[in-house]
């Protein structure tokens, strides 16, 4: 009870008049990418994001107040004004109706702290030299809420500085950094702090931040851009800001509790360039607190930040996008733990967010059913005037220790409304790129044609392909060597003279065999039959009779009735025998018995195969 009492009565003064401003930036981006023409008219959008006390008559805010769109704001200074030269700032150039009245998103009444957000479309002319455009005290009194190291209310200045001309890289209108900060930041009295101030540009430039100049030279004009909290007068002396590429850390030591203000100025430049393209403010508080007055238990020594665990039911990646469609209610819890589990004393006490506008939160965390978890709900229904709109939604826990969670962003896209009944989700790009060449990843349902299409033609045509091998490769053993075996049953093998000679003349019997006896059976010529003579000496010319014989038996071969002594399609083989068809043994005599010193040498002996000469041999014998 004495923690809520602190946060109530020290930490979030409840203040009856006033619109004490609390934080704000502006932001801007072109409506279209239409390359820009000098003093031609171009629109564009211009956002912008307050935070103010809540407890003040024109800043309060509740979900009915969310949900009509209410406008919150200062009642007496509420526009945006022109602060560059009165030759630029004609009312031909710049409207003088812009409204700094924004609709509430957020509130937070144990932080006493309302938010809202708007954007704004409208024509400016195109000049060199650019425009300056502020809010705040420039013409009006406004005043920051009660900070520390100022006595009296700080007045407040917020400019941002825009320049609609073509960007030298590809000719087109430059769209200005942006910042999902949040407007309060704790941070312990006494402890040296890190804070990352979070920035993003969706041109891809190189972004830097610095502290906002009470008097900055843009185009020969001077403008005040922090009023009254300027670092040197809202901060310690030993407040650091370092800047690198898209990088920005605010160190700081905070030597007692209250609230200090920081205004900061976010730049996008391109590489190599030392004039940014445009610059934004940033203005926030941070709040230093004590932790002797927080603790209300010495069993209480957690240290450990609280973290934001999930995002239930869709559970978007931070970074990712939300597709929402209009009239289609959406809805998740935000689900949270204590960096040290179900410790005591240890619960998640607040949430900050950044929200769309239309949508509805839970006012308190509630604890979940597994006694470690708290969670808020979140209801939003987009409305067909959000169609085609960008929104981000950040979300901070914050626990009974004032530790406070890393910043979970992700970002909404509204859509048409579909027959579905929930959104789907885009999760972030890897690469970042921003050329006219780079593809990037949208969030529309994907098409998965092209991929069946592919795999279709990457998997099944080299099967096909195996296959039309294999079913080759059996045509070839099996078909064609039976349109083989039909067409040698029909026209027969010729082999030479001799060959069909022996074959008339002792006509063979034949055996049948297996398929395992056809493999091993070596080819007859290649076994018995030497094509090469058996002597230097030429051959001698064929008898009358041999020439004969083999010419008959050359024109019975080719008679369709007669076979081959081996056939290719058959299990059948022939056996030959130099003696007689009821003999089926080879020639005992060996073939080097046979020599050319014969006298009596027939000439089928100097001619002819072994088997011819074999069978001469016999004949003399004889």
């Amino acid at each position: 009870m004495i923690v809520y009492m602190f946060l109530a009565v020290v930490l979030f003064i409840k203040c009856t008049d006033g619109s004490y401003f609390r934080g704000g930036t502006i932001s801007w981006l072109p409506q279209t990418n239409n390359p820009p023409v000098i003093n031609s008219t171009q629109a564009i959008i211009i956002n912008q994001r307050y935070a103010w006390l809540e407890s003040t008559v024109s800043s309060v805010c509740s979900p009915t107040t969310i949900l009509s769109y209410g406008l919150i704001g200062d009642n007496t200074t509420n526009k945006l004004n022109c602060l560059s030269s009165s030759t630029t700032c004609t009312s031909a150039n710049f409207p003088t109706n812009l409204t700094t009245l924004v609709p509430c998103t957020d509130y937070n009444s144990l932080l006493n702290m309302s938010t809202g957000e708007s954007s704004l479309i409208f024509n400016l002319t195109v000049k060199t030299d650019g425009l300056v455009i502020g809010y705040g005290s420039h013409s009006t009194d406004l005043s920051w809420m009660p900070l520390n190291m100022i006595n009296d209310s700080a007045l407040v200045n917020i400019s941002m500085y825009l320049n609609l001309s073509a960007r030298s890289d590809n000719g087109l209108i430059n769209s200005s950094p942006t910042t999902s900060n949040p407007f309060v930041i704790f941070v312990q009295v006494n402890v040296n702090t890190s804070i990352n101030i979070p920035m993003a540009d969706i041109d891809g430039d190189i972004i830097q931040c610095r502290f906002a100049e009470s008097s900055k030279n843009y185009n020969g004009i001077l403008v005040d851009e922090c009023g009254e909290v300027c670092y040197s007068e809202a901060l310690p002396n030993a407040t650091v800001l370092f800047s690198d590429d898209s990088i920005c850390t605010l160190n700081v030591t905070l030597p007692s509790s209250g609230y200090y203000a920081v205004a900061l100025q976010l730049e996008d430049f391109l590489e190599n360039a030392t004039e940014p393209l445009s610059s934004v403010p940033l203005q926030f508080v941070l709040y230093a607190y004590e932790e002797s007055n927080i603790t209300t238990n010495s069993s209480t020594n957690c240290t450990i930040a609280p973290n934001i665990t999930s995002i239930d039911p869709d559970n978007p990646s931070p970074g990712s996008t939300v597709y929402a469609a209009v009239n289609v209610p959406y809805t998740a819890t935000i689900n949270a733990q204590s960096g040290c589990g179900i410790q005591p004393n240890t619960s998640i006490i607040n949430f900050l967010t950044i929200s769309p506008p239309g949508m509805i939160k839970t006012d308190v965390p509630f604890l979940e059913s597994d006694g470690s978890t708290y969670g808020i709900n979140l209801l939003w229904v987009p409305t067909s005037d959000q169609l085609g709109m960008n929104y981000t939604f950040c979300a901070i826990a914050i626990d009974i220790n004032l530790y406070t969670s890393e910043q979970y962003c992700f970002d909404f896209m509204v859509g048409p409304k579909t027959t579905t009944s929930g959104p789907y989700i885009t999760q972030p790009m890897t690469t970042i790129t921003t050329t006219s060449t780079t593809t990037t990843t949208t969030g529309q349902p994907v098409n998965y044609l092209p991929l069946a299409v592919g795999l279709g033609i990457g998997i099944g045509l080299p099967l096909l392909c195996l296959l039309g091998f294999i079913a080759r490769s059996y045509i070839q053993r099996y078909l064609f060597g039976f349109l083989r075996s039909i067409s040698d049953s029909r026209v027969g093998n010729y082999r030479n003279a001799d060959d069909l000679s022996l074959q008339k003349m002792s006509p063979p019997p034949t055996r049948s065999l297996d398929k395992k006896d056809l493999k091993k059976t070596p080819d007859y010529r290649e076994q018995y039959i030497n094509e090469k003579n058996s002597s230097s000496s030429p051959p001698s010319p064929p008898s009358p009779y041999n020439q004969k014989q083999s010419n008959l038996i050359r024109r019975k071969s080719a008679s369709p009735s007669t076979t081959s002594a081996f056939e290719l399609g058959s299990l059948s083989s022939t056996t030959i025998s130099m003696f007689s068809s009821t003999t089926n043994a080879l020639l005992t005599d060996r073939v080097e018995h046979i020599t050319a010193s014969s006298s009596t040498t027939n000439p089928l002996l100097l001619g002819g195969s072994i088997l011819v000469r074999a069978y001469n041999k016999q004949n003399d014998s004889v």
